[in-house]
């Protein structure tokens, strides 16, 4: 479809063809849509990848979805599903609050072999070889965890998880499982099955399968900027959304930038006091996602809660801009996952609604 009012919300283009889409994204359970605000390209090429990244972070990597909550595991990892592979991989936030994987071995069936290579390739696997080979020096703690009985992927595998040199967490779903694993690192017999000459037809073949787990955080944090834009657009109307304030958050929506914090503030794994990240916990509901737009000292800003879970904070405008938010733009929106329903409030057309739903995302939490 063609929209001959107004150009492509983001790459700004006239004319041309037209497709849905979604306001939050699809794989989250959301049908909100805008049915001709943004071109085919930007939706389905430029916008494709975002997405999908932002949707299997939330769902896999945090582990926020109906089958399995994201659980702090031990001294602060978390534990994370890839279902490309089948494995389990032990994981952990830095003090910016951004995703990395452990360096660590996980025990797949039959016999094979998974190990989470960070930059450095067979550097990283020559070390990890290396100091296993030596378990004198080995400081090893046991966690002995099991998958929850109603979540449906692969029980939780054992592994060897590498927090620093010659410190090493032993993962196992029994104890039976961590003693054999010990054993066989203790007597030298775990190691030497990586370290065995080949022939020379198969020496290049390696004894393992080498997995890269990267999380693409800027695209992350573009398709969240773009969550944003297309729901001022579906609540403020299409003008607004165009307003050149808005040029720089479009920009990076399109092309990412060097400083996200400007637009984007993450929630997740947070313990921030701010009163931006209290306020943005305050709205999550449990069964719910939820999207606020407000202004904050002339500051618009959208906040997202997902699964329940406070998420990220939008900044549509680096610098204040006044008067194009009054507070009667504020405007709340709240998805049923499940049902795949939703309801939006606005405060210019119904105050008593907005607040009686802002007063249900506060009180339920």
């Amino acid at each position: 479809m063609a929209n001959a009012l107004f150009p492509c919300l983001y790459c700004r283009t006239d004319g041309g063809k037209r497709t849905r889409e979604h306001v939050l994204q699809d794989g989250f359970g959301a049908n909100v849509t805008l049915p001709e605000d943004v071109c085919e390209r930007c939706n389905s090429t430029v916008f494709s990848t975002p997405d999908k990244r932002l949707v299997d972070f939330v769902r896999s990597f945090l582990g926020w979805d109906d089958r399995c909550c994201q659980r702090i595991l031990h001294d602060g990892h978390s534990l994370f599903f890839d279902e490309g592979s089948g494995a389990w991989f032990h994981t952990r936030f830095d003090c910016q609050h951004k995703p990395i994987v452990f360096d660590q071995i996980v025990f797949m069936p039959q016999g094979k072999i998974l190990v989470s290579l960070d930059a450095n390739g067979r550097g990283t696997w020559d070390r990890l070889r290396d100091e296993l080979n030596q378990p004198n020096r080995i400081d090893l703690e046991r966690l002995i965890i099991s998958k929850d009985h109603d979540d449906l992927r692969p029980e939780i595998q054992p592994a060897f998880i590498r927090s620093n040199a010659f410190k090493y967490l032993l993962r196992a779903p029994d104890s039976d499982d961590a003693d054999n694993l010990e054993r066989r690192l203790r007597d030298g017999t775990l190691v030497a099955g990586w370290t065995q000459e080949h022939g020379p037809e198969s020496q290049s073949k390696q004894p393992y399968i080498e997995k890269r787990l990267s999380i693409e955080i800027g695209d992350i944090h573009r398709a969240i900027a773009k969550t944003a834009l297309n729901f001022v657009c579906v609540t403020a109307g299409p003008e607004v959304a165009r307003h050149n304030s808005l040029d720089p958050l479009r920009d990076f929506c399109l092309r990412g930038g060097p400083q996200p914090e400007d637009h984007v503030q993450e929630l997740w794994g947070q313990v921030s006091n701010d009163s931006l990240s209290e306020f943005g916990r305050s709205l999550a509901r449990r069964g719910r996602h939820t999207m606020l737009m407000c202004s904050c000292q002339d500051v618009p800003v959208v906040v997202i809660t997902l699964y329940g879970r406070a998420f990220a904070l939008v900044r549509l405008t680096v610098d204040p801009v006044v008067g194009l938010w009054p507070d009667d733009s504020w405007a709340l929106a709240v998805f049923d996952y499940a049902q795949k329903t939703h309801r939006i409030r606005r405060r210019k057309d119904d105050p008593a609604g907005f607040f009686q739903e802002l007063a249900m995302s506060t009180c339920d939490r």
